[in-house]
């Protein structure tokens, strides 16, 4: 009865695990690793991760929804825009050596708005970049 006991349980665990690795937050990360921040979009369209030290942007699209991801970064006096139409399970990723255009300014707060073109999935944030 143990052994039956223990097999049942060892089964569970292991669809349990393999129910966990397939959800989308663990399925989409851009690699590197070390994000300082990092936003989902309400309804889990779109994932921002961001590294301060050298201003790296990982922007990902995280839902088979067939609709682009985009997100405005801005600071006082600038910012920009990025778009990511590749489709679900892809990230676009840009930092200060991209583009200059990338740079952000040191000890200014950066506003974030992460969206997807569908009006109801997006997240403002922001943060002060202090690295």
């Amino acid at each position: 009865m143990v052994r039956r006991t223990l097999g049942i349980l060892a089964g569970v665990i292991a669809s349990v695990g393999g129910l966990a690795l397939a959800s989308p937050a663990a399925a989409i990360d851009p690699g590197g690793g070390g994000w300082d921040h990092t936003w989902a979009s309400i309804n889990g369209g779109a994932t921002l991760h961001v590294v301060e030290h050298g201003d790296m942007v990982a922007l990902c699209d995280t839902k088979a929804d067939g609709m682009s991801v985009h997100v405005d970064v801005s600071w006082g006096g600038g910012g920009y825009y990025l778009q990511n139409s590749a489709g679900n399970g892809t990230c676009v990723t840009v930092s200060a050596t991209t583009a200059a255009k990338y740079d952000m300014p040191e000890g200014k707060t950066i506003d974030i708005w992460l969206s997807t073109s569908d009006l109801y999935d997006q997240v403002g944030g922001s943060y002060l970049n202090d690295h």
